[in-house]
């Protein structure tokens, strides 16, 4: 009992990367309060986060997936550094959560996706969802196209260039 609390004591980004699924769910919920907490978005303890973010959403542990994904959305709202990994972000999205069998996750993903397009990055999320369209698996493809149709019908055709659809 000892050992499977233990975790408690490590700092947030050791329990993000903690080998336990508890642990990470730990520091996804505890990354997810620090995140909103940041009145500058160009903070360098935020900063610290963003290799780390890919591995939040390309959890393996379904449960502990969706408070990753939480994190992230958190994240991307108030940080300025979500930007630089805006394509390697929207990519393990589309591969690994907007077909996941989870209604919350495919919610949280689409909502990330689309508060990237609100923060300018429209060219990087339609190049990436054009790609989910090419992918083997026919899950994503589905997941794709109602995404970008989401995106159209939301942003219209002034910010979502149709030309690469």
């Amino acid at each position: 009992m000892a050992e499977e609390t233990e975790y408690l004591k490590l700092s947030i980004e050791e329990k993000c990367q903690h080998k336990l699924w508890k642990a990470r769910v730990s520091g996804y919920q505890d990354a997810a309060k620090l995140f909103g907490t940041f009145s500058d978005p160009k903070s360098p303890e935020l900063q610290k986060f963003v290799p780390l973010l890919k591995d939040f959403v390309s959890e393996t542990n379904v449960a502990a997936q969706e408070k990753g994904l939480a994190a992230v959305l958190v994240y991307v709202e108030n940080a300025w550094a979500a930007t630089r990994i805006c394509a390697d972000l929207v990519a393990a999205l589309v591969a690994k959560c907007l077909a996941a069998p989870k209604p919350k996750t495919r919610e949280l993903a689409q909502q990330i996706v689309l508060m990237y397009i609100e923060l300018e990055k429209q060219e990087t999320v339609v190049e990436e969802l054009c790609k989910g369209l090419e992918n083997k698996n026919p899950k994503i493809v589905a997941a794709c196209v109602p995404m970008l149709r989401q995106c159209l019908h939301l942003f219209g055709s002034r910010v979502i260039r149709v030309k690469p659809l």
